[in-house]
């Protein structure tokens, strides 16, 4: 029964979420470094969305460590991160 659980716990990992983990993000999610925020584009080829003001105007961007981490088990699973820049692309 005890492997029956690991399997399923396991299973239910390898389902979690898209390629990036960004594609269910909400501009609500960002708003704790954004203050400004009201939308996020799309994903762009670095895997990142941009986070930008009510003007249109570049806020940052946001990252997720998804799906490099997924292969890397914490206690419970992957864990996974959501990675914040300013405008400058370092703060």
């Amino acid at each position: 029964m005890l492997a029956a659980l690991v399997w399923l716990i396991g299973a239910n990992i390898q389902r979690d979420g898209g390629a990036s983990g960004l594609e269910e993000l909400a501009v609500e999610d960002v708003r704790e470094w954004f203050a400004g925020a009201a939308l996020l584009g799309e994903p762009g080829e670095d895997g990142g969305r941009a986070v930008l003001d009510e003007g249109g105007e570049a806020l940052g961007r946001v990252f997720g460590t998804r799906p490099a981490s997924d292969r890397i088990h914490g206690y419970s699973g992957p864990t996974h991160l959501l990675v914040a820049c300013g405008a400058d692309g370092r703060s």
